[in-house]
């Protein structure tokens, strides 16, 4: 009886420590769990970027802090939103076409579009979601990160305005101005120095500059060349140039070096301007100086501010996890 008692308590003592060891197999599982989905909670709150989890019918189920403060609500306000209610109704074919791409590939890929903010403002967003599955690889929801590109996008608007003032300049000015690369091959000219040669835009391109002057020029403007290499201007001088149809007439002709965001030499400008008719009054000679040193200051100002915008914008998107839009 005393062996079979012994044996008794044996089996009840490996069962009590089995027990235990499974309990506390249990409890270092749940705290490995609990840590993780703090740490999980961290991360989620701390994110720049707005997180935001759907379900199929794109009703908000939770948001990160970033995302909230984007559009301006609370948690609770938040929860139960249909993420269509938030958008202006001019990105519902986007949105379609996106949610198509969804359920056929589980991700949307980026897509840039606006979103409204609680106070009824407008916030242009850059979003991408993904499919959510269960373990049977059935689609139970959907969660997005989204990105406020505003300050981005005022950079762009910024550059676009910028381009646009710079075109009515070059466009309205009297005098001819012409764009070339180190080779002396025209990029583009405008209007007054397209009539002035009596060429189309498309005939322009390409042609070298000593094309339109005659050889004995060609060592002034090697000169020229030469300064504008070593000071980065010219200075005024005179010389003549060939029109299409043969005729040769007299300019006074500036150039500039232009340069890229590193500072490196990229292709030069010239103002141009036909004396074939002197001008009338010495008023109307400081009227087109003036001009000549407004553009001129411009062209400064429009190249430096272009590049530190862009800079900018390439900062953001780098932020972003985007590549650099542009090459600065």
């Amino acid at each position: 009886m005393s062996i079979y008692k012994s044996d008794i308590a044996d089996n009840s003592g490996e069962s009590v420590l089995t027990e235990k060891a499974e309990s506390a197999e249990r409890s270092r599982a749940e705290a490995a769990i609990k840590e993780s989905e703090e740490k999980f909670r961290g991360m989620y709150e701390s994110i720049k970027d707005g997180i935001v989890f759907l379900d199929l019918d794109l009703r908000v189920l939770d948001a990160n802090r970033a995302f909230l403060d984007m559009h301006g609500y609370t948690l609770s306000e938040m929860i139960g939103v249909n993420l269509m209610e938030i958008t202006p109704k001019k990105w519902a074919d986007i949105d379609r076409e996106a949610l198509k791409r969804l359920m056929r590939d589980g991700d949307t890929g980026i897509i840039e579009k606006e979103h409204y903010r609680k106070d009824g403002s407008v916030v242009p967003v850059s979003v991408r979601v993904w499919l959510r599955k269960n373990e049977k690889g059935d689609p139970i929801g959907m969660w997005a990160v989204e990105r406020d590109i505003a300050e981005r996008k005022r950079g762009e608007d910024m550059i676009r305005m910028s381009e646009r003032k710079f075109r009515g300049i070059f466009e309205s000015i009297r005098d001819g101005i012409v764009f070339a690369d180190l080779h002396g091959r025209i990029l583009e000219a405008n209007k007054a120095m397209l009539n002035m040669l009596g060429y189309a835009q498309a005939e322009m391109i390409g042609i070298h500059l000593s094309d339109i002057t005659p050889a004995k020029w060609h060592d002034a403007d090697e000169s020229a060349l030469a300064r504008v290499m070593k000071e980065g201007d010219s200075g005024e001088y005179e010389k003549e140039n060939i029109r299409q149809d043969g005729v040769i007439f007299p300019v006074v002709v500036r150039m500039w070096l232009m340069k890229d965001e590193e500072g490196i030499p990229n292709g030069l400008w010239a103002l141009v301007r036909d004396v074939s008719e002197k001008m009338s009054s010495e008023q109307e000679i400081k009227k087109r100086m003036s001009e000549i040193e407004k553009l001129n200051r411009f062209m400064i100002g429009r190249e430096e501010r272009i590049i530190e915008v862009k800079k900018e914008v390439n900062e953001l998107l780098r932020k972003m996890g985007e590549q650099p839009k542009y090459k600065v």
